[in-house]
């Protein structure tokens, strides 16, 4: 097994040069995997049966992984063809009453926020990929209404977080929602500067005490926190703050490695709670073991490849190719065995960021072959000991 994990440690992912740009042909493989798993195997109604909002989430990450995939490509590529494709499916999917069923309506944005932030981010991502005439006209319409309807509760509302379920709220996924408005900003015509300035000075005021940052779970009604500052939302927070606003992203990215980023055995990883502070996994961080969360670590790979911490990002890349037991057959590339999707989905979406590119022999992988080293000969002698103590 450590043999297997150094290996993986060295991991470069396989890039096609083609006439219409550049494609990562591992992201791809993992797209086509989840491809079959949800057109063919309802991998979406699955997940939703293991995850509160599984559905909406493997959909979504489905669809902005083909936007990253091919966001850089020109409109002649095929892969765009089929990224738009794909993401028309998708819309379709997020914007059925299946996908809706779970979330309440009667809330002050429409049907929460976590409804309203994934699907109108992918909504506004498919509108970025296309040129403004391939434009679906009710595309554009549903994504305008839901940033008034987000940009009119930033205005109206004293706490800056709107609920995703009745009386709960949960700061990760109005920064999603925030997002929408930057991207309309890119879109159309600018219009949302003083709502996002009026955001960020609202949720300046209600930071985890402790360290600084967004917190994971906050009062409904005004907003301050009830539970501080975790890996995983933080991971998902700091991929999209940069969009938001570049001066408050960096700040609260300084503090994310000071209080989340860590080792274990050489390797890099994210911390489930800050430094200091124990706690056990649950549904949003997935498994947390020895302090290092699941989901806060891989969607970490993506944070770290935003900020351009390339050495980092490429640590936790290729560890999870290595613990997470990445696999290609054929075209399609699954991990863990392809036994829980959503985690391919979240990875897919990790390996789709920017590019990154680590030192030729970075310090963590050195270090973690002399733990290995290390670990293989006690184990050489307690073997041989025994077989001694036998014979």
């Amino acid at each position: 097994m450590l043999l297997y994990v150094n290996i993986r440690l060295g991991f470069r992912p396989e890039l096609n040069r083609t006439p219409d740009g550049v494609i990562n042909q591992d992201v791809l493989h993992q797209l086509y995997f989840l491809k079959e798993e949800l057109h063919k195997n309802q991998a979406g109604e699955q997940m939703q049966q293991l995850y509160p909002e599984g559905f909406l989430f493997i959909y979504s990450l489905y669809a902005l992984t083909w936007y990253d995939l091919v966001k850089d490509l020109k409109y002649s590529s095929p892969y765009y063809k089929e990224a738009i494709q794909e993401m028309d499916w998708v819309v379709q999917r997020i914007e059925s009453d299946e996908a809706k069923s779970i979330f309440s309506e009667a809330q002050e944005i429409e049907y929460g926020a976590f409804y309203t932030g994934w699907s109108n981010m992918v909504l506004g991502r498919k509108l970025l990929l296309q040129k403004p005439v391939d434009r679906s006209v009710e595309n554009i319409r549903l994504f305008k209404l839901r940033c008034e309807n987000i940009a009119g509760f930033i205005k109206d509302s004293e706490t800056p977080f709107a609920t995703s379920y009745a009386n709960q709220a949960w700061p990760a996924d109005m920064v999603i929602c925030v997002t929408s408005l930057a991207m309309y900003n890119h879109l159309f015509e600018p219009k949302y500067q003083y709502a996002t300035r009026q955001w960020i000075k609202k949720v300046q005021q209600r930071l985890d005490t402790v360290t600084g940052l967004i917190p994971h779970y906050v009062h409904a009604q005004t907003g301050y926190p009830e539970e501080g500052a975790r890996g995983s939302s933080q991971s998902l927070i700091n991929c999209f703050l940069p969009e938001i606003d570049s001066v408050f992203a960096n700040n609260q990215f300084v503090r994310y490695k000071q209080f989340f980023l860590t080792r274990r055995l050489g390797l890099p990883g994210i911390r489930e709670y800050p430094e200091g502070e124990f706690g056990v996994g649950d549904i949003d961080s997935g498994p947390v073991i020895w302090g290092i969360g699941g989901a806060a670590s891989v969607v970490g790979l993506r944070v770290m490849s935003v900020h351009t911490e390339s050495d980092v990002a490429v640590g936790l890349r290729n560890s999870i190719e290595g613990f997470g037991v990445g696999w290609t057959s054929g075209d399609q590339k699954k991990y863990l065995f392809g036994i829980l999707p959503i985690a391919d989905a979240f990875i897919g979406w990790a390996n789709s960021g920017p590019a990154i590119k680590a030192s030729m022999l970075p310090d963590w992988r050195r270090d973690f072959l002399i733990y290995s080293t290390l670990t293989s000969l006690v184990i050489y002698l307690l073997l041989y000991c025994m077989w001694r103590k036998n014979k």
